[in-house]
């Protein structure tokens, strides 16, 4: 989930418990957790920027391919590495790799 200054509708106290309940589902057991997400374990910020970019792929070579955007690979990648430089969203450990921190998951087995 991004963080925004506007929550996340499923962040929101038990709206994801609400919503198997209403399906005719029983909450069982639940889980929270927090774990870091390591974005490139090689240490190497392009196999970072590979793996954020996955899902957008396709798109980036459609605007290239079309000359609607002739550089979208490179835009992408200077926004990406402007995010990294701020170190916001996005640190590097000890060993300098890019991490992700603060991610936070719920299980719910119903």
């Amino acid at each position: 989930i991004v963080k925004t200054k506007k929550t996340p509708y499923l962040i929101k106290p038990h709206v994801l418990e609400r919503m198997i309940e209403e399906s005719g589902l029983w909450c069982i057991g639940i889980e929270h957790g927090e774990f870091p997400l390591n974005l490139s374990p090689d240490g190497l910020p392009s196999s970072a920027f590979d793996v954020v970019s996955l899902p957008i792929k396709s798109e980036l070579g459609a605007l290239m391919r079309s000359g609607e955007r002739l550089y979208a690979f490179e835009d992408a990648r200077a926004e990406f590495d402007d995010i990294v430089s701020k170190g916001d969203l996005i640190k590097k450990d000890a060993k300098g790799a890019l991490v992700v921190e603060d991610n936070r998951y719920k299980i719910v087995v119903a």
